[in-house]
């Protein structure tokens, strides 16, 4: 018999050829397994083959130091309703951009931008932030012009659509995690023990210069909603996830419902599209040497607060029609338990006793 090794495995073949596992080993390949030169060199050359035809048109390059950050800022933990770091981060991105790198920015008397956990596909680690770990975190998909990633759009809601965005993600966030949102322009509040989709007890709009006012949301109102190509998609399916009692519909500036979001794209001033990813990496490149803010590392300082409170407060403000309606199926159940009961007693109370 003879045996070969082949790094990780071990075998032989007897005399007849039949091949025998002898030994194994699994070799994580992480920083500790030595670079292979030509390996290296193809990479490298890729590198340069993704900065000459893809990076170039936004002036970037695939290593290119952006800014750096003195904390780990991680992808959302499954299921767990709270705010995020890279979530907040992200969004800010988002509405930074439509004002900054928008070449059509169309002024509104106010903008949210909203991500979803989802979309969040990269962590960003402690140390120096490059355009490539910017493109990680927003990797998905591909936009109208054919090339990677998914583009920014602007749409419109009302504000009780805007609301109920938020109600998906207080309510449906359980069920399906990859739906929790995170908002940049726009704050609310919810209780995990309120009545599904009536979960959310307060909402408002903040002050898109960071001041810290709140402003009440006109239900009736038409609010810009920016965000990501593929979350604006998915706006359409809310009423089929919350059982036709949540339902959202973009819309056009003019309040016309959007047929084709390819019509809502953000394009930069040399007509690329603005894509999410390059967004982000903007965003991160005008902070510099100064860093990544510490706000950031705070998730008090996201737009959401979760409760599990029996505050009565919380518990009993705002109310929907479908608590109240939910509300008013139990008492009458139990009236007609209560009746059940009555009439039994007096059937029970109207026969004789026997002697």
């Amino acid at each position: 018999p003879y045996c070969q090794n082949l790094g990780s495995l071990t075998f032989s073949w007897d005399d007849g050829g039949e091949k025998r596992l002898l030994d194994y080993r699994l070799i994580p390949i992480d920083e500790t397994v030595a670079e292979n030169p030509e390996i290296a060199g193809l990479v490298e050359q890729w590198k340069d083959m993704v900065g000459e035809t893809y990076l170039a048109r936004y002036g970037l390059a695939y290593d290119e130091v952006l800014t750096h950050s003195d904390y780990d800022l991680n992808t959302p933990a499954s299921a767990v309703q709270e705010n995020n770091g890279l979530g907040t981060l992200v969004s800010d991105a988002f509405l930074w951009a439509d004002r900054t790198l928008n070449a059509a920015y169309a002024d509104s008397p106010h903008t949210v931008s909203v991500t979803a956990d989802g979309v969040l596909r990269a962590n960003l680690p402690a140390g120096d932030l490059t355009v490539a770990m910017a493109f990680d975190v927003l990797s998905m998909g591909v936009g109208e012009d054919g090339t990677s990633g998914f583009p920014l759009v602007a749409v419109y809601l009302t504000g009780k659509e805007l609301k109920a965005a938020m109600e998906v993600d207080a309510s449906v966030t359980p069920i399906m995690p990859a739906a929790q949102l995170y908002m940049s322009g726009a704050k609310y509040a919810f209780n995990t023990k309120r009545m599904f989709f009536n979960r959310v007890y307060d909402a408002a709009l903040t002050d898109e210069s960071g001041t810290g006012n709140a402003y009440e949301i006109d239900d009736n109102a038409l609010y810009r909603v920016v965000t990501g190509m593929y979350s604006a998609q998915m706006l359409g399916t809310v009423k089929s996830k919350s059982m036709g009692l949540l339902s959202l519909k973009p819309k056009q500036a003019d309040g016309a419902p959007v047929t084709d979001f390819a019509d809502c794209i953000l394009y930069d001033e040399n007509g690329n599209e603005l894509k999410e990813w390059y967004a982000l990496a903007a965003y991160l490149e005008q902070f510099g040497e100064d860093g990544l803010p510490d706000r950031y590392a705070d998730p008090a300082n996201g737009c959401k607060q979760v409760s599990d409170s029996f505050a009565p407060g919380q518990l009993l403000a705002g109310w929907n029609g479908i608590t109240w309606v939910v509300l008013g199926i139990v008492l009458l159940i139990l009236a007609l338990i209560l009746l059940l009961i009555r009439s039994l007693r007096r059937r029970s109370g109207g026969k004789s006793r026997p002697r």
